[in-house]
């Protein structure tokens, strides 16, 4: 069995200094925060989503992105590494010491490395799933959205206006962007298809764990 010392030495350095750094962020907020990011994280993880939505945590919080995101990021990396293997903190600890957060931040470290390797059953069958979701077609990435405020003019005068919606959509491969614009009225369309798709989703998931997975057994 792989140790958590050679887990972590394979690690690309880029991927071991975000983590520090994120520590780093954790420690500059209040433990009841770092819950709250610990708790998105997890979640978000639960249901194979890519990309992880600070807006509302930020809001609720006061905290701004620069920092949350630097402390999600230590989060989802400590889960990842978590999902290697069956690891004992001490041993995990010792390991990440210095590599994965300084001297300082390990306070900080220590209880979201117990809660992560507590949970590290779950954290490998929800990445697998990630993985099963996202083969052979480009994989939704991030979503970028801004307001457009158009105007009409005539003789020089505005005689009307409408706003309309930018929409960037990104995937993890490359050249497999979508740009468009779309009206309020669409995005209403769009968004109780979806709100369908996702109960849809949610009943297909539930028939699997109900029929699908008992004819394993």
């Amino acid at each position: 069995m792989v140790s958590i010392t050679e887990v972590i030495d394979d690690y690309p350095e880029d991927r071991l200094y975000a983590i520090r750094e994120g520590f780093s962020a954790l420690a500059k907020i209040k433990p009841e925060h770092r819950d709250e990011v610990f708790r998105l994280v997890s979640n978000t993880m639960a249901t194979a989503a890519s990309n992880i939505d600070l807006e509302p945590l930020s809001d609720a919080s006061g905290l701004s992105s620069s920092l949350l995101r630097p402390a999600v990021n230590a989060v989802t990396g400590i889960i990842n590494i978590a999902s290697e293997g069956d690891f004992q903190v001490e041993d995990f600890l010792a390991a990440a010491a210095g590599k994965l957060f300084d001297e300082v931040d390990a306070p900080v470290a220590a209880p979201i490395v117990e809660r992560a390797l507590s949970g590290a059953q779950n954290w490998r069958a929800n990445l697998a799933r990630r993985r099963l979701a996202v083969e052979t077609l480009p994989a939704f990435l991030s979503l970028d959205v801004s307001i457009d405020l158009r105007f009409r003019f005539a003789k020089d005068k505005i005689t009307d206006a409408t706003s309309v919606l930018i929409l960037h959509v990104d995937t993890d491969t490359d050249g497999k962007e979508i740009w468009l614009q779309a009206t309020r009225g669409d995005i209403q369309l769009i968004l109780d298809r979806l709100t369908r798709a996702a109960r849809q989703l949610e009943q297909a998931e539930q028939f699997y764990l109900q029929h699908g997975s008992a004819r394993q057994e």
